[in-house]
């Protein structure tokens, strides 16, 4: 029995010597989950600006459309008017616009694309961050589950019932001392009274108190 408690002792040693290596587990969980709200903080504001470049791009296609239309107007006006030299003024910007038309339609695309895989990406990273906090309240239990098994195995190992039972014999012994004690004083307080109430010893000191007195007399 002595070896395996020896063995036991041994192990658990060895185990609390590693968790006594590792890092605190929620102080290490905490800051991984404050890790991620700063990137999904950062994500956030990015996708702020991927939105505002995005309405951007909206006003500018507004706009450009709108000169395009003002530009075909004045095309057909100069044509009807015989105004060739307005005409091709007209047909000149209306192509530039419409270039640029182009540009401003593909780059809104790309940023369009841009910003809807950035917001499926921050939608992802929240699900994953709200999926670790329920995670760390589990891990959370689990490591007090942990810790409280490794005090109450540590409490076991140290317990050593042979020392308890040397107490409480200790303990008896100076009660029996005690007892002892007391019945040798209640054994002296009887032999007193006992010698109180002889009536052959109060004749023996009626005798002697008579004698003294006859002494006495005597000599007076």
């Amino acid at each position: 029995m002595a070896i395996f408690k020896r063995m036991k002792s041994i192990a658990l040693s060895d185990i609390h010597r590693m968790l006594d290596k590792m890092e605190d587990p929620l102080s290490m969980m905490d800051q991984y989950l404050r890790e991620m709200e700063e990137e999904i903080r950062k994500a956030e504001e990015a996708l702020a600006q991927q939105l505002y470049v995005e309405r951007r791009f909206e006003r500018m296609i507004q706009q450009t459309e709108e000169t395009i239309r003002k530009r075909t107007r004045q095309m057909n006006l100069a044509v009807e008017r015989n105004e060739d030299d307005i005409a091709k003024l007209a047909i000149r910007e209306k192509m530039i616009y419409e270039k640029r038309l182009k540009e401003y339609k593909e780059q809104k695309e790309s940023i369009h694309q841009q910003t809807k895989t950035l917001s499926e990406a921050i939608k992802s990273l929240i699900e994953k961050y709200e999926e670790l906090k329920q995670k760390k309240l589990v891990l959370l239990s689990r490591a007090t589950v942990a810790q409280t098994t490794a005090q109450i195995q540590h409490a076991v190992v140290s317990f050593n019932p042979e020392n308890i039972v040397k107490g409480f014999s200790r303990i008896e012994e100076q009660i029996m001392k005690m007892e002892a004690k007391a019945k040798a004083s209640q054994t002296l307080f009887e032999k007193h009274q006992e010698l109180e109430q002889d009536p052959l010893l109060q004749q023996d000191i009626e005798k002697e108190l008579e004698k003294l007195k006859q002494e006495r007399s005597q000599t007076a």
